[in-house]
């Protein structure tokens, strides 16, 4: 939505007209609006500042409206509906719910400790959260999933030994919870939290679901988490069994594009490189393998105009950066330079630009040339974490 700013012409103008319709007096103003008024806009948590600032994403400019997270807001998941953004809140432990109707936060959830990894349900009314190092139910060992209900505003706690990451299906029915030193996943039905662990897997580190639903493609870390071998394997989400598996050259992140599945990660941790392969899941068979890209552990990925672009943290950051993309058209990968580790990634839709939090910097990246926008369009002042499109 625009607004028509009136010079003082048009103010003295208006002035006429309103002595001649018998509304004498000086006009009022009503202050500044109280949302941006924008229609496509993303998301930017500010970690130092303690808001959510708000970029047009049709030119790729600072809104001045801002809102108030809490304190230290890093990690942002918005619910399928766009009506609602989760931010967690570092500073204080705050799940705090964002609608972007009004732009303001509505409602908060404590949660018992940090989390780098959150879900939520389709229409905003149920989110999810890792917490790897909250006390369970019984004591011991470390680890749960915090299920919060804003409508019934509860806050429920399944353990989960050592929960790190989580993944929850399209149909909001199933979530993949993927720990710290283990060979399984753990399946936890949404409306009942009755949970079903899976073994066979190899350090099992994250997972893509098909549009149905009814299969999970599991990252296999292998030796970059302390495992075995690296690879993919097909989990059956009706049976909770794998169907078939396949090596790939590394595997910490996954994004399913079309019967493609783009796999990154890196070969060790800590001496190897980073490496990129992509699958068919038609029959599981990787179709280009050992793509060189960035090292550092590979959490985030996303697309735009047949580029894929991969972000890391805990890279080496030195004479390379954290950020690869590739160009599926080429066969091979662009490595950035060193700006910082990726925190947030963003493909804005119906345009060729990639919002990339790099550093604690917002970067805009073009992906008809997999080049930044140089100077770079948007400044945030005070540590951007996190970027996200709620239009």
């Amino acid at each position: 939505m625009k607004r028509t700013v009136f010079g003082s012409t048009a103010v003295a103008v208006a002035a006429i007209l309103l002595a001649s319709c018998g509304g004498g007096g000086s006009p009022t103003s009503s202050g500044p609006p109280p949302t941006s008024l924008l229609t496509k806009r993303a998301f930017v948590s500010n970690e130092f500042t303690g808001s959510i600032q708000i970029v047009d994403a049709t030119n790729d400019t600072l809104n001045s409206h801002s809102f108030t997270s809490g304190s230290g807001p890093q990690t942002m998941v918005v619910s399928g509906n766009k009506s609602f953004t989760l931010v967690f809140n570092a500073g204080s432990n705050i799940l705090a719910r964002a609608d972007n109707a009004t732009e303001a936060r509505i409602s908060t959830a404590t949660l018992p400790d940090h989390t780098d990894s959150l879900a939520v349900s389709s229409d905003g009314t149920k989110g999810y959260a890792a917490v790897r190092n909250a006390p369970s139910t019984t004591g011991t060992p470390l680890g749960v999933v915090s299920f919060v209900d804003y409508t019934a505003n509860t806050n429920t706690a399944v353990d989960v030994a050592l929960a790190r990451r989580l993944v929850l299906g399209p149909d909001g029915a199933k979530l993949l919870v993927f720990s710290d030193n283990s060979d399984s996943v753990t399946v936890i039905d949404t409306a009942t939290k009755a949970k079903t662990v899976v073994g066979g897997f190899d350090r099992p580190a994250w997972g893509v679901f098909s549009s149905d639903s009814k299969t999970a493609f599991i990252m296999n870390c292998g030796p970059e988490c302390g495992g075995t071998a690296a690879g993919v394997a097909q989990l059956n989400m009706t049976s909770n069994t794998i169907t078939t598996a396949v090596a790939v050259s590394a595997a910490t992140v996954g994004l399913l594009d079309g019967t493609n599945l783009y796999v990154a990660g890196t070969v060790t941790a800590g001496t190897g490189g980073g490496r990129l392969d992509v699958l068919n899941t038609a029959g599981l068979a990787v179709t280009k393998s050992g793509v060189v890209i960035n090292d550092g552990f590979h959490t985030t990925m996303t697309i735009s105009n047949g580029r894929v672009f991969v972000g890391a943290r805990a890279c080496s950051n030195v004479t390379e950066g954290c950020l690869s993309i590739y160009n599926s058209g080429a066969g091979m990968a662009t490595i950035g330079t060193p700006k910082g580790e990726i925190t947030g990634m963003q493909a804005i839709s119906g345009r060729t630009i990639v919002y990339v939090v790099e550093g604690g910097e917002l970067r805009i990246y073009d992906s008809s040339t997999s080049t930044e926008k140089l100077p770079p369009p948007v400044d945030i002042v005070g540590k951007a974490w996190d970027v996200k499109t709620v239009d």
